[in-house]
């Protein structure tokens, strides 16, 4: 909005930027000129330019008269924050970007005169003070940062918010920063300081804007309200928690039976006895206060590459979000566990990301050639399918080598950790006579049972160094037989039970026979069972 307020300008995803008569809310001129959609844009203190960014990655400067782009400014690698700054004057220029760049700029050249660098994540909202001497900036790592313009140097880092910062504003004197974030909480620091002043639980996470004196905040939200703060009457709001005196000889007996617990399990994982590990990190929860604790959570995730899993052991609540605004209907789970998708009848689907429950994409049933509108949160990142990554080495079931990367070259790590054992190509299991036959790019290496309709094999997969099961039948002629089995296969895909091998592959053999490749699951932990022992290097 102007300094005057008689005039108000926009910009929006249909690339266009928008002049409005503030007292007839009539369109005086649209802007045409951005190849992407427009995501900040401010007014000069005179009324005379206007700057805006966008995802084409530049600044555009306006003649607002004329309507004309004066010039354009070069310098980000990715798309910039929902603010940018003009100082007073209207010399300087302040812009943020998804490159996790703060870059200040000289309007009348349009020359990046410095480059601020510090944030660890995207920079969401900039602000310069009035006398162009400090700049704001908040960020996707939960920080704000305070700049001295002049040098370039970080003055002070903000910290509190436990969600990503989506809006900064500073006071006019430099004195006071106030930021909105994933929280749903406003906090107001002072600057010199660093001092959180106030923080206030907010109606739902939005934007936010600071007085020129400081003394009132407007906020914005997706509750489709506004809401006007006297600043001065902030209240802190902190939660109260039910406290127990605790004695400390109490504290330190509980942890020393944890730690000698856990020494035991990871003794126990060393000597090759998952069992025995199992055994000892089992203890684990039953200290009251190490219930969940991450290293006992890791040990066990270490485990989960050499054991089978066969039921759930414990769960609890990571995160909730209130984003649907109905009843929802139905959720999935993906395969790599990264993501959630859930469905509403508020008529949208939402993609989650698992691990910070931040919404990725928000798609909405829409008629028409319409584009699914994306919500605040739409990361690009989240929309790509990102990459599984072991949370431990995947290791050979006999010698221990690392077989990570071998065992993802077809992406099913993640679906199959746990469910199938690994081999490196000098530990198979001793052969039969059957080694060297190949079905369906399945190394046979020997016999492990035989029935009246076919014969299972233990066999290897070279090119992901998976031991598996491959049943395959051993009459041809009778095509009732072949039917049964067939039938006996497609039953196999539909079951999903600790207690049943899994189905992992339907083929047909060079004879033009069916078979059925399966987990393979060995009569003990070495395998002794079923006379599985490896062969010895060289």
């Amino acid at each position: 909005m102007s300094a005057d307020g008689r005039f108000a300008l926009s910009g929006s995803y249909d690339r266009t930027l928008k002049l409005w008569d503030v007292s007839s809310g009539r369109c005086l001129r649209t802007f045409q000129g951005d190849t992407e959609w427009v995501g900040s844009v401010c007014m000069s203190s005179d009324g005379q330019f206007a700057l805006s960014g966008g995802k084409d990655k530049t600044l555009k400067l306006w003649d607002l008269g004329s309507g004309r782009c004066l010039r354009t400014l070069e310098g980000h690698t990715d798309s910039y924050s929902k603010k940018i700054s003009l100082s007073g004057d209207g010399r300087l220029a302040l812009s943020g970007s998804w490159d996790k760049a703060v870059k200040l700029w000289e309007v009348a050249t349009g020359r990046c005169l410095r480059t601020f660098e510090g944030h660890t994540a995207w920079v969401i909202s900039v602000s310069l003070s009035r006398d162009g001497r400090y700049a704001l900036s908040g960020s996707l790592d939960n920080t704000l940062r305070l700049w001295e313009v002049a040098s370039g140097r970080c003055l002070r880092t903000l910290v509190g918010l436990t969600g990503s910062v989506f809006l900064v504003s500073l006071s006019a004197d430099g004195q006071y920063a106030l930021a909105s974030g994933a929280d749903k909480t406003l906090r107001l620091w002072e600057v010199a300081s660093g001092r959180c002043l106030r923080t206030l639980e907010v109606h739902t996470d939005g934007n936010v804007v600071l007085s020129g004196d400081g003394q009132y905040a407007l906020s914005g939200a997706s509750d489709r309200t506004l809401r006007l703060w006297d600043v001065g009457t902030f209240q802190h709001r902190a939660g109260l928690r039910l406290s127990q005196m605790v004695v400390s000889t109490d504290v330190m007996a509980e942890t020393a039976r944890y730690q000698a617990v856990l020494s035991e399990a990871r003794r126990a994982s060393s000597a090759e006895d998952p069992v025995g590990a199992c055994q000892y990190l089992r203890q684990a929860p039953q200290q009251p206060r190490h219930r969940r604790a991450v290293s006992a959570v890791r040990e066990w995730a270490k485990l989960y590459a050499r054991i089978r899993r066969s039921g759930m052991a414990d769960c609890w609540s990571l995160w909730r979000s209130e984003m649907h605004t109905g009843v929802v209907l139905s959720v999935c789970l993906g395969a790599d566990g990264l993501r959630a998708l859930s469905g509403c009848t508020d008529k949208t689907l939402k993609l989650w990301d698992v691990a910070s429950g931040r919404c990725g994409v928000h798609m909405e049933f829409l008629q028409g050639d319409q584009e699914p509108e994306r919500c605040e949160a739409c990361l690009r990142s989240a929309i790509a399918k990102p990459k599984w990554v072991a949370p431990v080495a995947i290791r050979c079931f006999y010698c221990g080598t690392d077989l990570s990367k071998l065992a993802d070259s077809d992406g099913r790590a993640g679906e199959l950790l746990g469910s199938v054992l690994y081999s490196c190509g000098r530990c198979l299991p001793e052969p039969d006579e059957h080694r060297g036959s190949v079905i369906g790019g399945y190394e046979l290496i020997r016999q492990l049972g035989e029935g009246g309709m076919g014969a299972v094999f233990l066999v290897y997969q070279r090119a992901t160094a998976r031991l598996l099961a491959l049943k395959q039948m051993k009459d041809l002629k009778d095509p009732l037989l072949i039917k049964r089995f067939q039938r006996e296969m497609r039953l196999m895909q539909g079951l999903a039970h600790s207690n049943v091998v899994r189905c992992l592959e339907i083929g047909t053999d060079p004879r033009g026979g069916p078979f059925v490749v399966t987990e393979f699951v060995p009569g003990g932990w070495s395998g002794t069972g079923l006379g599985l022992r490896p062969r010895r290097p060289g």
